[in-house]
């Protein structure tokens, strides 16, 4: 209804009202939030699954990275686990619907360090979620990057006349929702490296692994 009520001019979204970055413009991260919309199964006539990583600055919200599929659980949860070993997000947001429970399940028990936020569905439509955040949207506030491959459909579903899928928009706006009522949140601890002893050779970090590598001292 926003994109085609007649005297709504000021509720429509264009891609001009997405910014965009290049990777070198984006100030040094601090928290990364993920945002998941989780579907119900694979198959190309149901819905996608979306995970966005979300970093924001001041009132700019920069969309790090976005992963969309029609998948299964364990497609999803292979995706969610390399977000969360890229990114050492702060918190998670997951909304309690569909493989979104298990998804939650699995995320506090398989990893502990991490936030999960647990997004309780409500009786509100899609669109209804999405108005309180036009004028964000509007003012340029949302922050893509310029070469990524995902940006063209990730607008296009915003400006359609006729919306058929709400997936990316949805992650968005609870990413959006979420993060107004937040104080400001604060980087997690980096992750150490595993680390390798090699015996005829100085210590070698493992290359496999996400983080800061630790150094100690080998035996003589």
């Amino acid at each position: 209804l926003y994109q085609q009520c007649v005297g709504a001019e000021e509720q429509r979204i264009t891609p001009d009202h997405f910014g965009r970055y290049r990777g070198y413009e984006v100030p040094m991260l601090r928290a990364v939030v993920l945002s998941v919309d989780a579907s119900q199964c694979s198959g190309p006539k149901n819905s996608f699954s979306v995970i966005q990583a979300w970093w924001y600055s001041g009132e700019d919200h920069y969309l790090l990275d976005q992963w969309r599929s029609q998948c299964d659980y364990e497609e999803l949860w292979r995706a969610y686990s390399v977000f969360c070993k890229r990114y050492n997000p702060s918190a998670a947001l997951i909304e309690r619907a569909a493989n979104g429970y298990a998804l939650i399940r699995d995320s506090k028990r398989r990893r502990r360090r991490l936030r999960v936020a647990e997004i309780a569905t409500d009786r509100r439509s899609k669109t209804a979620r999405l108005v309180p955040h036009l004028e964000t949207i509007r003012a340029g506030r949302i922050k893509l990057p310029r070469d990524a491959d995902f940006v063209d459909n990730y607008i296009a579903e915003f400006a359609a006349s006729k919306r058929t899928t709400f997936d990316q928009v949805d992650a968005t706006t609870q990413y959006l929702e979420w993060i107004a009522k937040q104080p400001p949140l604060l980087a997690p601890p980096p992750r150490a490296v595993a680390v390798a002893r090699n015996p005829s050779g100085p210590i070698m970090p493992d290359r496999n692994t996400f983080g800061h590598v630790l150094v100690t001292k080998r035996r003589r």
